[in-house]
């Protein structure tokens, strides 16, 4: 059963798999829950849905209902891409444009929006003609950026409205040539730092949120403001959903699957991360009991000033008196 409702889906085809995914991402019906979205949408792709591939993409890149992993929502894109989803080969645009999940490549991307901006695509439109705009991944083509703007303001897209303002690009200009003068400076070095503390606060408080909602029990908003923390680079935040698979707060309980996020936790620098893993290995949950290498964790987390690991420590001594 699922929510009340008899599971029809495994043995009909992937659209009723795709409706239930989106049931459970947008709440139709139901109380939204990610998790299960993505495991409908993961059912769907693999039967060969195009729609669902993209979601689970999306999923991946966004952190939604799965710890978020670019290269993961890039191998999901592809398989949609091929399959002909507009969406799915402008998004793969965007990944190859940026650089997320695979290596930046700006004649990739002008591939990917050219053949989704050919199903009349908004958004791939408006991308497109930013490449021609800029040079990127073509030859600079401004009367191939106009048109191709302005097919995608007829769509409803304000960026490319605004984009063919004549002070707008002027002013796309100056700003350029601004931040060559300010890069040659060395002023963008101290920016980029100044940004790098901001997201690294904001990460922080996002994750304060969620500790506080995992407090009061509210553990479906704690594991939403968890994947948008982890999206920000919040290593705590990572733990905390190992809790939350240890103790089936919000999610099944899970010793693998807490283990696991308790060692990505540690990779990515939380200090409280060692002392859960340190437990799992001092005790023989889900791993061997190994209290030599549990001990080893105590230690280092015990150099960042946790008490609980100095605590852990002190027990394990008097135990081996």
């Amino acid at each position: 059963m699922v929510n009340g409702r008899t599971d029809e889906c495994a043995s009909i085809d992937h659209s009723c798999l795709l409706s239930e995914g989106d049931r459970h991402f947008f709440g139709k019906g139901c109380r939204r829950d990610l998790g299960k979205a993505v495991e409908y949408y993961s059912r769907a792709a693999d039967a060969g849905s195009d729609e669902a591939q993209y979601n689970l993409g999306y999923c991946y890149e966004e952190g939604l209902g799965v710890l978020r992993s670019p290269a993961k929502a890039v191998k999901w894109y592809r398989r949609s891409a091929g399959l002909g989803n507009a969406k799915a080969q402008n998004n793969l645009g965007n990944c190859y444009y940026w650089g997320s999940g695979v290596a930046q490549d700006y004649k990739e991307a002008f591939k990917w929006y050219a053949l989704s901006a050919s199903q009349d695509y908004g958004w791939a439109q408006y991308n497109l003609a930013e490449c021609y705009d800029e040079g990127r991944g073509t030859v600079k083509n401004p009367a191939e950026a106009q048109r191709l703007y302005a097919l995608a303001a007829a769509q409803g897209i304000d960026d490319a409205r605004e984009a063919m303002l004549p002070s707008v690009r002027r002013r796309k200009k100056r700003i350029g040539t601004l931040l060559r003068i300010l890069y040659a400076a060395g002023v963008l070095l101290f920016i980029w730092f100044m940004v790098g503390n901001y997201h690294d606060a904001k990460a922080y408080n996002v994750y304060m949120k969620a500790h506080k909602c995992y407090e009061k029990k509210d553990y479906a908003e704690a594991l939403r403001l968890c994947n948008e923390a982890i999206g920000m680079g919040s290593a705590d935040a990572i733990n905390l959903v190992g809790l939350c698979y240890e103790r089936g707060c919000g999610v099944e309980k899970d010793k693998k699957k807490a283990y696991e996020h308790f060692c990505l936790a540690i990779e990515e620098g939380s200090a409280q991360a060692l002392c859960n893993k340190a437990r799992f290995l001092e005790n023989g949950i889900y791993v061997s009991k190994d209290v030599d290498a549990a001990t080893r964790c105590y230690e280092e987390a015990a150099e960042y000033g946790l008490n609980e690991a100095k605590a852990a420590l002190e027990r394990i001594r008097k135990k081996k008196r």
